[in-house]
C-alpha cells in the first residue's frame, strides 16, 4: 500500500484450508509505504480451532502490521456427519447378527 493508511474497526481472520501456525510464528498482514496510523479494536477468528490467540504488532515507523502467534492457529476440526455414525451402528448390528446365526447353526 502507498499513501496514508488508517486502521480501525475489527480484524477478521478466516481459515479456509490448511492454515497451521505455531506459537512464535510471525505473519506480516500489511506492508505499506507512506503513513500508517490507528489500530484494530478486536481480532476475530473464523474457521480456527478454539483458543486461537495472536498479538497484533503495529510497526508505525516501518509501516507494517504483523501478527505474533501466542496460541497455535490451526483449522477447526470438521464434524463427522450423523449419517456416518448411523451407518457404523447398522454395520455393527449386522455383524453381530451374522456371528450369532453362524454360532447357532
Amino acid at each position: 500500500m502507498s499513501g496514508t493508511t488508517t486502521l480501525a474497526g475489527k480484524l477478521a481472520l478466516h481459515c479456509s484450508g490448511n492454515c497451521n501456525f505455531g506459537v512464535g510464528d510471525e505473519l506480516t498482514i500489511l506492508n505499506g509505504v507512506g503513513t500508517l496510523s490507528g489500530t484494530f479494536s478486536e481480532v476475530l477468528f473464523f474457521g480456527f480451532g478454539s483458543g486461537a490467540a495472536v498479538d497484533v504488532i503495529y510497526a508505525h515507523v516501518a509501516n507494517d502490521v504483523k501478527l505474533h502467534v501466542l496460541q497455535a492457529l490451526s483449522p477447526a476440526p470438521v464434524p463427522v456427519p450423523a449419517a456416518v455414525w448411523l451407518m457404523q451402528g447398522a454395520l455393527g448390528s449386522l455383524t453381530r447378527m451374522t456371528r450369532r446365526s453362524r454360532t447357532v447353526a
